[in-house]
């Protein structure tokens, strides 16, 4: 029997698009129109011979969402009754996409931090409308993605985290609408968020990383009833941005899921944790239902350790103007929750 013969009649017989919304939704997690508007976007980046029996753009990027959506291993989307491949060549399929996805213009385009004065004081000014705290840009956190051992690097240990698996360590900014606005995906597993935060282009966050004018984390001993715990719950209210945002990434991207464990090096698995961002932005955008929100890990009192390593003189020259940074943040709280008393009275 022909087996690649069958393969490509079964591929020439079954068109996704045919499936329901919902199903259709549930192995691609993108809408039917969302994914027609992805495929022209990709096409220039894809190859496809256009001859009969080879593969075209619409498998190729069909293959890779299927396994970003479900994180299920090659084999498994190989052997899909909708893919109807080997299992090199879906594997194939998955590396072109996620170049595709990689490429600069395609990131520019859908991951953007803010540049002008005026997106900024749009994004600005939402954050002040659902938080009521000023001068906030973004959100942001790390968040691990598993690898498996990654024998290729050159020195496979610095993948190792303390929770005992090897992984990436990302980093996301998000604003107050769970959109990303800066992605960092090249970090192995054992630096920290203050490290990785500290060296990456964009500089609100939480406990876990230095406190800094331009960088402002909760005061995690506030004394109970205090302006200052006040403050601290309302950080904490907004920075949830981030971790909802984490959670719908990974939900809707489930490869990224720490029992999913991505079967690539660092550098292949950081191009997939950046094609799912596109991936999540486009779904944000078009305003897509959230998935079911992957539950984030609880980090913050092991961050918080890493945030107080001692640190050189000028970090603690930044500190100090930093403190007083957040302390006009408490006080500016404070008076607008008396102005907001004082009207409803």
């Amino acid at each position: 029997m022909d087996i690649n013969g069958v393969r490509r009649f079964l591929r020439g017989a079954i068109d996704p698009f045919c499936l329901s919304e919902v199903e259709f939704r549930k192995k691609f997690r993108l809408s039917k129109a969302l994914v027609r508007a992805l495929i022209v976007e990709l096409r220039p980046y894809i190859y496809s011979s256009g001859r009969k029996g080879s593969l075209s753009v619409e498998t190729k990027v069909f293959t890779a969402l299927n396994f970003y959506a479900t994180g299920s291993y090659q084999r498994c989307i190989a052997e899909s009754y909708i893919h109807c491949l080997g299992r090199s060549t879906a594997g194939e399929c998955i590396r072109e996409v996620t170049n595709a996805l990689n490429k600069p213009e395609i990131q520019k385009r859908w991951i953007t931090f803010p540049k002008t004065k005026e997106e900024r004081r749009k994004i600005i000014k939402r954050n002040v409308d659902k938080f009521g705290i000023p001068n906030v840009l973004g959100y942001v956190d790390g968040t691990e993605v598993s690898i498996v051992t990654p024998h290729k690097a050159l020195n496979p240990q610095c993948y190792w985290t303390r929770k005992h698996h090897y992984a990436l360590n990302c980093q996301i900014i998000c604003d107050s609408d769970l959109k990303i606005m800066n992605v960092v995906a090249n970090h192995p597993g054992s630096c920290t968020d203050k490290y990785i935060f500290k060296n990456c282009a964009a500089r609100r966050c939480d406990s876990g990383y230095t406190l800094e004018p331009w960088c402002i984390n909760p005061i995690l001993d506030a004394e109970p009833g205090s302006n200052e715990e006040s403050f601290t719950k309302r950080h904490c209210q907004s920075r949830n941005c981030v971790e909802r945002c984490i959670g719908v990434l990974k939900g809707g991207f489930r490869c990224l899921l720490k029992d999913r464990v991505l079967h690539y090096d660092g550098k292949r698995a950081g191009e997939m944790v950046k094609a799912c961002c596109v991936l999540h932005n486009m779904c944000m955008d078009a305003r897509l239902p959230e998935p079911e929100e992957h539950e984030a890990e609880d980090e913050e009192a092991e961050a918080a350790a890493d945030a107080r390593l001692i640190v050189d003189p000028n970090d603690r020259n930044i500190t100090r103007v930093a403190e007083e940074v957040r302390n006009r943040l408490v006080e500016f709280l404070v008076i607008d929750r008396l102005l907001r008393q004082e009207q409803q009275q």
